[in-house]
């Protein structure tokens, strides 16, 4: 198009408005609809309401074949008739190309497993395909091919180089893709040693950084060495610490010598804490909650764990911390807070297959009367069953990481085995001991009234139908999963010890011991290009009553029950034996499960499940036979949300008893184990 004809096709569209009526109009495309088109030209705020001029066209023509290219057309071509009333844009597509074979030549120092990995998490991410073939995207093996590389440098190899060669395969459709990398020599750390006048900790901080002695070198560890030396100091009292750091070559090749030099300062305490910015909250309970009292050796550390225990009470939108010179060795602290919206209402819907349809409502006040202390009230009701229960938690309790707690109920419960009407109390503390993962420990004591009791069963004349129990129970857990709602690596161990006796105002007398341990197995490594891989589960659980004094048995409501969506799934929910002679479930005083399932990815978030449950549920633990142990094969589709897994199983009983089903299909929310 010859320039006076642009310049006059601008003019026009301008003075007349032709852009507000501009039809874009596309031509060729057989692969992506006229709507996917648009939406991908949104992105770059390319739409044909923005289309004033032959410029605005010409810019969607090259965004147009820059969206192709993602989506694996090399080739595509793009061109366009402009118009002041109309563009037609004509898309010559080309073949989509996808690799179909991947080497590695060179880079031995990395496992091959770990190179594929690298490179393939590389492409999906940055062609958005965490599953199926690899589409061939110029850009996106560019990409590859430098992550691949920075592996090789982050070990030490920093005249490390990747080059790509493709060759096309006989259908002109994919092609065979070849990574060759160069390694180069080896680099590491050699001695990391100090200058200057020495100090009181020079030698523990000698020791802190002999730990980069030996490891590979990279660009960055100059820096990381200058940043552990100060982060060192700052945790002992120095606050006007400086370091240097200089990296000199070592008596090898590709060995570098570290030469640290501190200069701590003074060494300071804590002065005044002074407040700002509180309304409702007390300034005794902030300052408590703050732990950083008048006198304190200055910690660095401690402080930022301070600042994060104020965020993490929920009850401010903004914390800041600032320290002055005081007199002497002192640092005043400006400790300035902005208070958030510290209440919440909170409602959920739901169907589940045993309380079919469901309600939720939880209040929070997360700084109960400026304490910044929590409330908490929820109230639950469904077509089985009803109650609600209040909650008291004191985080920080006793001026430690404790959390101390008192907790209201009143429940009216409709299970398969039984119906009864609880209130009581529960009193405890607890200790969270990580704050990544849920792992912790706590003690609580509970006492509940069980009134009003229904059974199925008439025969249980033995065990009391109304009745008290005080209970006091120690558990812990040790969680190491990579994720709470989406678990697929790591594993979880917890166990819980309990005794009810008429010391803990209770009329029974028991032991109670469970315990569960989780271990989730990944395939293939877990990468944010791969954020969804093929596990393995494995499960087991464990528990016993064991009635002593005046109880020879335990009450039905206080027995285990297995059946359901996260036990024995070829049961339905509670529904496994023992049962009577109508098949009302009468529970059991000792248990012991295992489950193992392969979840395979088949889609963006959904999942294919092949299981086996195993469960033996006994009257006593010495009634416990192995021949009445049931085995569940079963297979599953799973389909991972932002709020945890949605679940559809069908088992079936491998072995059955008399009153068996032969199968149950499960629902379920959340993780099975």
């Amino acid at each position: 198009m010859k320039f006076p004809r642009v310049l006059a096709l601008v003019l026009l569209g301008h003075f007349f408005g032709a852009a507000e009526g501009t039809e874009w109009v596309f031509e060729g495309n057989g692969r992506f609809s006229r709507d996917r088109i648009l939406q991908a030209l949104s992105r770059f705020d390319a739409t044909p309401a923005s289309a004033n001029d032959i410029t605005a066209a010409d810019d969607a023509a090259f965004f147009l074949r820059e969206f192709y290219r993602s989506q694996g057309f090399p080739d595509a071509v793009v061109t366009y008739d402009y118009s002041a009333s109309r563009v037609v844009f004509s898309i010559a597509e080309g073949d989509r190309l996808w690799i179909r074979k991947l080497t590695f030549e060179g880079g031995t120092s990395l496992p091959g497993d770990r190179r594929e990995r690298i490179f393939t998490a590389a492409v999906r991410q940055a062609t958005r395909m965490p599953f199926g073939r690899l589409r061939y995207v110029a850009s996106a093996v560019e990409q590859a091919a430098e992550s691949l590389r920075q592996a090789f440098v982050n070990e030490g190899f920093l005249e490390a180089s990747v080059s790509l060669f493709d060759q096309p395969a006989a259908d002109f459709q994919s092609l065979d893709l070849t990574v060759v990398i160069e390694e180069g020599i080896p680099h590491r750390i050699g001695r990391v040693r100090l200058a200057g006048p020495a100090f009181e900790e020079s030698e523990a901080l000698a020791q802190t950084l002999a730990t980069f002695e030996g490891q590979p070198f990279r660009p960055s560890d100059p820096s990381l060495c200058r940043s552990r030396a100060l982060d060192f100091l700052r945790e002992h009292g120095f606050f006007y610490a400086a370091v240097s750091v200089e990296s000199l070559p070592g008596r090898e090749p590709g060995v570098r010598d570290f030469v640290v030099t501190p200069t701590p300062g003074r060494r300071m305490h804590i002065g005044d804490v002074r407040t700002s910015g509180r309304r409702r909250t007390a300034e005794r309970s902030l300052l408590r909650r703050f732990g950083i009292r008048r006198g304190a050796l200055y910690n660095a550390s401690a402080l930022d764990a301070a600042e994060r225990r104020l965020w993490f009470s929920g009850a401010f939108s903004s914390v800041d911390v600032a320290f002055r010179d005081a007199p002497g060795d002192a640092l005043d602290v400006d400790l300035r807070v902005e208070e958030g919206d510290r209440k919440s209402f909170a409602t959920t819907l739901g169907y589940s297959q045993w309380y079919l349809g469901f309600a939720n409502a939880t209040y929070t006040d997360r700084n109960l009367l400026g304490t910044l202390n929590r409330l908490k009230l929820t109230g639950f009701v469904s077509q089985k069953s009803y109650g609600g229960e209040a909650e008291v938690a004191a985080p920080w309790f006793l001026g430690s990481e404790l959390t101390g707690s008192a907790e209201a109920f009143a429940f009216r419960k409709e299970l398969p085995a039984f119906e009864a009407t609880e209130f009581g109390a529960r009193i405890g503390i607890r200790q969270k001991l990580n704050e990544r993962f849920r792992t912790g420990w706590g003690l609580v004591y509970e006492w509940k009234s069980v009134a009003n009791t229904v059974v199925a069963s008439d025969t249980e004349p033995d065990t009391p139908r109304d009745y008290r129990l005080g209970r006091l129970t120690f558990h812990q857990a040790l969680d190491r999963r990579n994720d709470p709602l989406i678990p697929m690596s790591g594993y979880d161990l917890r166990y819980e010890v309990g005794v009810a006796a008429p010391p803990l105002l209770g009329d029974l007398t028991f032991l109670k011991a469970a315990a569960q341990a989780t271990w989730y197995l990944p395939l293939q490594k877990i990468s944010p290009g791969r954020p969804f891989v093929p596990f393995l589960t494995f499960h087991h659980g464990v528990g016993a009553l064991f009635p002593f004094g005046n109880t020879t048995a335990i009450p039905v409501p206080e027995r285990f029950f297995l059946g359901g969506p996260d036990s024995v799934r070829s049961f339905a929910f509670d529904g496994m034996a023992p049962r009577d002679r109508k098949g009302n479930p009468l529970g059991g005083e000792a248990f012991f499960q295992a489950n193992v399932e392969l979840q395979w990815p088949v889609g963006r978030g959904f999942f294919l499940a092949v299981f086996t449950d195993v469960g033996n549920l006994a009257p006593r633990l010495e009634d416990m036979e192995f021949c009445e142990t049931r085995i569940a094969p079963g297979v599953g589709l799973r389909f991972f949300t932002p709020l945890g897994a949605l679940r559809v199983d069908y088992a079936c009983n491998l072995v059955r008893r008399d009153g068996d089903p032969l199968g149950a299909w499960q629902l379920g929310l959340g993780v099975t184990f």
